[in-house]
């Protein structure tokens, strides 16, 4: 082989200029290279070529046998018919397969070019031999560069932009611990690197704190075992103001290691309702007392304790924040309250929310459901006139009901500057029992307004962080790793208004899953690895916003009764850099977006693919890639990037606007 020197980064200029075009990408792919089960799978690698010079790696693809990228070298005979690539194929969670490949290919030329060839080699250690297909392409992918016209979402439909700069605790600023004293856990017997269990020690500490008001549990550095010769149960924290601080997540910092899970499902034959009972708990309470891991199984309304309802509502229009009450409330400043909008028995809400786009599944068609909620909390009471401190995200029409009940949450809770860990080594199989969905459960956040999880690893886990029913809370420097489990973030029941900033979400099927009716959150400057969901599990949420996202595709599982829809109006998808695969079936490549009929009203800006591949929608009119802009779906700028980078840091005014001279006011979306 006669090469570039290995710093030239690529190779020299070939004697065979004419063969190719001077740029463009060539495919060659090694048959039935790898085989599983009774089948046999092809490898693809793609070599890219610029200014007729090649490049000295490339990328090799194995699809409908796992969903990794593969890594190779190529060098390159001087005839440029005869070539070799050295690597690895990778293994990942659901195909284990893998090992050390150098390939000969050899290319047969034609008079009329390049067509086919043979392989040989070795690839873990076994010899393999076999035909090759050939293709080049002369153009490279279309630029992902970012673009600089005026958006018409900017221009011509803010309005449809809810108002996001709010979301998060204290508005997303930086986590400040509260001003409180600090109960060092030594001095409730916890002791790291000991070996002894942690649990009942760490849950003394907690009461202490509570006890007090509220306060900082302090945790020692070095390993703290929980769960060691026995189950435990969750360390619960059930007033507000107490924080569990560790010493750090690095190496030098706090590691709590579990050493077994919780099979406890309530229901063998629906293991996902196992999430009872996670490492730590922070449980305020909602009107159904903790019914179910997400809050989105409680009863009908007419079930529940009457004398949670606080109001009657008569009078609320989407994006504003003054609303009328009925006569006989019970209202006060500083009420957090459950605004719920109720089903009946014609159906006028669910078909309200969405229009003609599909037929809602049946769980949408009762009776008594709640499709439509939102947390909200109380500013003035003047009578009948209630003012809100942030804008309600539907309008309550005279064909159905809407109410304010009550609930009891916490507020200033938080844990941070820490790493957890599970002893959980097996490959997760999805609904194979309670312990491959929720029995390796790590924080669970549920009724809890204004806290937040920040500077955190999580280490071989089913779900890292659950915020259910949650208020203006935020996870930040979240890091998800280790063995690939079920859940990375969630966001369910009633979450309104919560920030994930910065969260690196590394093979969690369901990287980020919202269900339920989440309204108004935001996920901003997280990251998926492949293959990863931005999961949609059935649920009518409103106006929760995607960010500058890197990675994961939008999929969704949920059952029948819960799919479709899988979101309401405003779902907005903001220059978010798409992944590849599907997490359910990692050998699936996904070019698709989003569907109208289980999206009504989504808008994508800027959307498009970390690898460069087309990407395309399905919306009212069957599948389409140009832009969209009406009621149904907007699309603006498919497969290319564009500025302002992100709406989120725009409206807060971080960001300037280079289409219209500075930050837009803030939006409250159209009038439903």
């Amino acid at each position: 082989m006669n090469d570039a020197p290995a710093d030239a980064g690529d190779f020299a200029p070939p004697v065979d200029q004419e063969r190719w075009p001077a740029t463009g990408r060539f495919l060659i792919s090694a048959l039935g290279l790898l085989p599983r089960g009774d089948a046999a799978h092809d490898l693809v690698f793609e070599l890219r070529r610029r200014d007729h010079r090649w490049d000295r790696c490339c990328i090799a693809e194995a699809l409908r046998f796992n969903g990794a990228l593969h890594e190779f070298r190529v060098s390159r005979g001087d005839d440029g018919l005869h070539w070799q690539v050295r690597g690895r194929v990778a293994p990942d969670a659901w195909v284990i397969a893998g090992g050390e490949l150098v390939l000969d290919l050899e290319l047969g030329e034609t008079p009329a070019g390049i067509a086919g060839g043979r392989y040989r080699g070795e690839l873990a250690g076994r010899p393999v031999a076999g035909a090759l297909a050939v293709d080049f392409e002369p153009e490279l992918p279309r630029s992902r560069g970012r673009t600089r016209p005026s958006l018409r979402i900017l221009a011509e439909g803010r309005e449809r932009l809810w108002d996001w700069s709010r979301a998060g605790r204290r508005g997303g600023a930086a986590v400040a611990l509260p001003d409180s004293p600090v109960f060092p856990a030594e001095d409730y017997g916890v002791e790291a690197d000991s070996g002894r269990e942690c649990g009942p020690a760490l849950q003394a500490a907690v009461d202490a704190a509570a006890a007090a008001g509220g306060g900082v549990v302090q945790l020692p550095a070095g390993v703290l075992d929980y769960r060691v010769d026995a189950f435990q149960p969750p360390v619960r924290v059930t007033a507000s103001r107490v924080v569990i601080r560790g010493a750090g997540s690095g190496p030098d910092g706090t590691l709590i290691v579990n050493h077994r899970y919780a099979d406890h499902a309530s229901d063998p034959t629906q293991p996902w309702k196992a999430g009872a009972w996670p490492m730590f708990l922070f449980a305020g309470r909602g009107p159904a007392d903790f019914a179910g891991q997400m809050g989105t199984d409680a009863p009908p309304l007419a079930q529940m304790d009457q004398e949670r309802v606080l109001a009657e509502v008569e009078q609320a229009v989407r994006g504003s924040a003054v609303i009328t009450v009925a006569p006989g409330h019970r209202l006060r400043p500083g009420d957090t309250c459950i605004l719920v909008h109720e089903e009946v028995a014609d159906l006028p809400l669910i078909n309200a929310l969405i229009g003609d786009a599909c037929s809602p599944a049946s769980g949408y068609c009762r009776p008594g459901g709640r499709p439509v909620q939102q947390m909200v909390r109380v500013q003035t009471v003047d009578g009948q006139r209630v003012t809100l401190d942030a804008p309600v995200h539907w309008t309550r029409r005279q064909a159905w009901p809407a109410r304010l009940l009550a609930v009891e949450m916490l507020h200033d809770v938080g844990i941070a500057d820490l790493r957890l860990r599970c002893h959980w080594d097996g490959f997760f199989a999805h609904h194979k029992s309670p312990e491959h969905d929720n029995g390796w459960d790590q924080i669970n956040f549920q009724w809890c307004a204004e806290s937040f999880v920040s500077d955190t690893v999580h280490e071989n886990c089913t779900t890292a962080v659950g915020m259910g029913n949650c208020w203006r809370c935020t996870a930040s420097r979240v890091r998800v790793s280790g063995n690939p489990g079920h859940n990375g973030i969630c966001l369910g029941g009633v979450a309104t208004a919560c920030l994930l900033r910065d969260c690196d979400l590394e093979r969690p099927m369901h990287a980020i899953n919202l269900s339920g009716t989440p309204c108004g959150n935001v996920i901003h400057d997280c990251r998926i690895s492949e293959p990863g969901g931005l999961d949609l599990h059935g649920s009518t949420g409103l106006d929760n916003l995607v960010d500058r996202l890197v990675g994961g595709v939008l999929v969704g599982g949920g059952s029948p009764a819960h799919v479709p829809p899988r979101h309401a109006a405003g779902l907005v998808l903001w220059n978010w850099t798409q992944g590849n695969y599907h997490p359910y079936k990692a050998w699936r490549r996904v070019s698709r977006l989003a569907s109208w009929h289980d999206t009504p009203g989504f808008i994508a800006v800027g959307v498009h693919a970390s690898d460069g591949h087309h990407i395309v929608y399905l919306g009212p009119d069957g599948v389409a890639d140009g832009d969209r802009c009406d009621d149904r779906a907007w699309v603006e700028s498919l497969n290319q990037a564009v500025h302002p980078g992100s709406v989120y840091r725009l409206q807060r005014g971080e960001l300037e606007s280079a289409d219209h001279g500075g930050p837009p006011p803030p939006s409250q979306g159209p009038r439903a």
